[in-house]
């Protein structure tokens, strides 16, 4: 990880800043480089690189290249990265566009910061300007370590504000290239997810835009394929989000009569707004299995979704650490066929 470019912005939302001390020294590496964008899709700024390395991502054809755009005008990128190389990374979203280099772009919404108005002027420049594959729309994420009071979470009248907005951008621009909001807008405003199909070939789900959907027509799928048996009997843990999902998911199979046990996981470890799953920590984790009342379940399902691909959760427990609180603990994969698999 030496080797690799790091990030020099300073981001008013930065994740990494907002952690805890004393964490695995691995997630304190802000990384900003292109080679990590074209080969796992990280998004990148393209603030830090020099025409050398534009250069060489056209003459290699690095396409497609995932870029945190957040928004297009001058004053509000200053005020969010925090640096004057903000304006080489326009420069360079627009050359490596020229090069024929695809794009999907990430915009990370701060409510009265690029929101609203300044969101629409962002959107309808990357439409009209840019070799925009995707655009992908997430809130603003705050822990309770946040120190910076430009910080609001998006809530619900935002999130229904910024759905209308876009489902009138798309329907204004019928072109291949759509933009899309991630699962947490549907879930503050309080609305179901769109449809499968309004997903296309979903191209930002490992962004969290479309997961949700995916997961439950997935799941609705196979489920009508299979038997169910002893369903009371099995208890799953997830988060807040999550347990959004799940309901929604019931409702769904409402013919199936599934009646799933949910215990509701809140994360306390990191606070703030952070309610998806796959930031749940060990500890709050741990603490819940052991308030009791569960001697009635025959199993206790956690999705392994917690773990990195080290077989660490963020506040660095493993499997064994959270399965010798319960013998009945088992760790199963996201997909829709491992959970029907064990209900």
């Amino acid at each position: 990880m030496n080797d690799i470019k790091r990030c020099r912005c300073r981001c008013i939302f930065c994740f990494v800043d907002q952690l805890p001390p004393d964490l695995r020294p691995s997630l304190y590496i802000k990384d900003d480089d292109f080679l990590l964008s074209f080969m796992h899709g990280n998004f990148i700024t393209l603030n830090n690189l020099m025409d050398k390395d534009i250069d060489r991502i056209i003459r290699s054809g690095l396409s497609p290249l995932y870029v945190s755009v957040h928004s297009l005008d001058p004053a509000t990128r200053e005020k969010i990265f925090r640096t004057g190389n903000h304006k080489r990374g326009l420069a360079n979203l627009k050359k490596i566009s020229e090069g024929g280099i695809a794009i999907h772009a990430q915009i990370v919404l701060c409510p009265g910061i690029n929101d609203g108005a300044g969101l629409e002027a962002t959107l309808e420049g990357l439409h009209r300007d840019f070799n925009i594959k995707s655009a992908g729309i997430v809130p603003v994420g705050i822990t309770k370590y946040n120190r910076n009071d430009m910080l609001k979470k998006v809530g619900s009248k935002t999130a229904s504000e910024t759905i209308g907005l876009v489902e009138r951008f798309n329907e204004k621009h019928l072109t291949s290239d759509l933009i899309f909001l991630s699962d947490e807008f549907y879930i503050l405003a309080g609305c179901g997810f769109p449809p499968h199909e309004d997903y296309h070939t979903f191209p930002q789900i490992e962004n969290g835009i479309g997961k949700s959907r995916d997961f439950i027509s997935a799941f609705a799928a196979l489920s009508k394929k299979r038997h169910f048996y002893n369903i009371k009997n099995i208890l799953l843990l997830t988060s807040e989000y999550g347990a959004y999902v799940f309901n929604k998911l019931e409702s769904e199979l409402r013919s199936l009569n599934l009646n799933f046990n949910l215990m509701v996981i809140r994360n306390d470890f990191l606070g703030g707004n952070v309610r998806a799953t796959a930031l749940l920590s060990g500890a709050d984790i741990i603490e819940s299995l052991k308030m009791g009342g569960l001697s009635h379940f025959n199993k206790i399902i956690i999705p392994d979704t917690i773990f990195n691909p080290e077989g660490l959760t963020i506040d660095n427990f493993k499997k064994e650490d959270i399965s010798k609180i319960d013998e009945r603990v088992m760790f199963v994969g996201e997909k829709p066929k491992d959970l029907i698999g064990e209900l």
